[in-house]
């Protein structure tokens, strides 16, 4: 009873001293929907709260700006007859892009926010197929979809409501069934315009870098293929395979792609082995061994037990490659539980589907329909957020003695060790910072958001009746 008391008392304190950014008072006529919090590039955030206005019957979607300084700005609202899926949003200066899907009129809404006056204005797209890859950049969106029955695939990219470029790849017959193999289940997008903690462990994979759109398909375990598409208008590709060559018989691998190297992860019994590859030349650059290579850094029981927990069979490895401030770059390896890791990229879009589902059990639609839209692997967008911590579950992120292995390497893969591994996006553990508003059931409609230096959230006080948007310093 006094553990409880003090947990308590510790969350009472926590509400109470939270810096408070703004709020928004919830009118009789509005019942709320659900809120939503996103990152936006230069350690902006962008707050949405989604009600019903009981007197027009729409939808009515309030947004708060907050930049760097922590000043807000509530932009005007837009009304919509259903509640859109956002797909993706993005940041330009002082203009923020959104982007809406309206699932039953098949329509994409791309909004420009005005974030300095608070207006905004529209470009529709009808008749628009909701893409099965979406890649959120800083400061643009990239739609993928691909027909495997036709052997295409298209592109369409915009920064702004202005303007929407679209490009279609066609490949020949005699590339189709290797095509197909990429796509043989919905590659999952990796971002990496965040810290890049664990990545994807989908045999398929895809990754934007720079001009370059670029999906991994896994053959086996020492295999990987890989197809780059040309973003820049010539409509270029090319096929690649790899062999990783790992020297022994090994338990599990994984890849992750970044500054244009493939780079692979084998666990074995006796060693871990990670290989880097040159993109433009398909040539290995660079092997290193836990054991042989990294035996200064870490100590013979560190790499033992790190080999030994990641060569378990419910184990599977993971590499990520992060910049440092210092224009290096910091190599991850870990490994998640295959049955309990989920990437966490585009979980909001767990809770877009909850969301949903509910909307449509309300509207009495099939459950057959329901089940047939949770069911599918594209990667839906974002959306209102009726039970955050449901997904925290899902996310399976599990605490463990045994850390990371990490250490920093110049572009060509040597290591080094003395530099800092302070990286460019910051790592942040979110569970712990999230765990604590867990259980708070006053927080209604809670949602949030990490800068580098912050964590903004927004909830709804059923008792004042109003929308709280507070900061914690990280």
């Amino acid at each position: 009873m006094k553990k409880i008391f003090i947990v308590a008392l510790c969350l009472l304190v926590q509400c109470a001293f939270a810096n408070e950014l703004y709020s928004i008072k919830i009118e009789k006529n509005q019942k709320i929907q659900g809120t939503l919090s996103a990152e936006l590039s230069g350690n902006a955030t962008l707050h949405f709260v989604y009600t019903k206005n009981s007197d027009t019957r729409k939808f009515e979607i309030l947004t708060v700006f907050v930049d760097s300084d922590k000043k807000t700005k509530q932009l005007d609202t837009f009304e919509a007859d259903e509640i859109p899926s956002l797909l993706s949003y993005h940041r330009n200066g002082s203009t923020v892009t959104l982007a809406n899907f309206y699932e039953k009129k098949k329509e994409l809404q791309r909004i420009d926010f005005d974030v300095k006056t608070g207006k905004f204005q529209m470009a529709v797209t009808k008749d628009f197929k909701e893409p099965k890859n979406i890649f959120r950049l800083s400061n643009r969106t990239l739609f993928v979809d691909f027909d495997k029955t036709k052997n295409k695939l298209t592109t369409t990219s915009f920064s702004d409501s202005k303007e929407i470029k679209e490009d279609l790849f066609e490949f020949t017959k005699d590339e189709f069934n290797l095509f197909k193999s990429f796509f043989t289940e919905t590659p999952e997008a990796v971002n990496q315009d965040e810290f890049v903690k664990n990545g994807s462990i989908s045999k398929r994979k895809g990754y934007v870098s720079g001009d370059k759109l670029i999906f991994t398909s896994e053959k086996d375990k020492s295999n990987t293929q890989v197809l780059t598409l040309n973003l820049d208008g010539s409509k270029g590709y090319k096929f690649a395979d790899f062999d990783f060559n790992y020297g022994k018989e090994i338990k599990d691998q994984n890849t992750f792609v970044s500054e244009n190297k493939l780079l692979s992860v084998g666990v074995s019994k006796e060693d871990l082995v990670l290989n880097s590859f040159d993109m433009t030349t398909n040539k290995a650059s660079k092997s290193v061994s836990l054991q042989k290579d990294l035996s200064k850094k870490f100590d013979s029981d560190t790499r033992q037990r790190f080999i030994e927990s990641a060569a378990k069979s419910a184990m599977r490895p993971t590499v990520t490659f992060n910049r440092t401030k210092d224009s290096k770059f910091l190599v991850r390896l870990d490994r998640v539980n295959k049955t309990t890791y989920n990437y966490s990229h585009n979980w909001w879009h767990l809770h877009w589907m909850m969301h949903q589902q509910m909307i449509f059990q309300q509207q009495q639609i099939m459950m057959r329909q329901q089940q047939q839209m949770m069911r599918q692997s594209v990667p839906r967008g974002f959306g209102p957020n009726p039970s955050y911590y449901d997904a925290l579950a899902m996310i399976g992120f599990e605490k463990s003695e045994i850390k990371p292995i990490e250490f920093v390497v110049d572009l060509d893969f040597t290591v080094d060790e003395n530099a800092s591994t302070e990286t460019l996006y910051k790592s942040v553990d979110q569970d712990d910072y999230l765990e604590k508003y867990k259980d708070n059931k006053s927080l209604k409609e809670f949602t949030a958001s990490f800068t580098n230096t912050d964590l903004r959230y927004i909830y709804f006080d059923k008792k004042a009746e109003t929308v709280y948007l507070k900061l914690e310093n990280l």
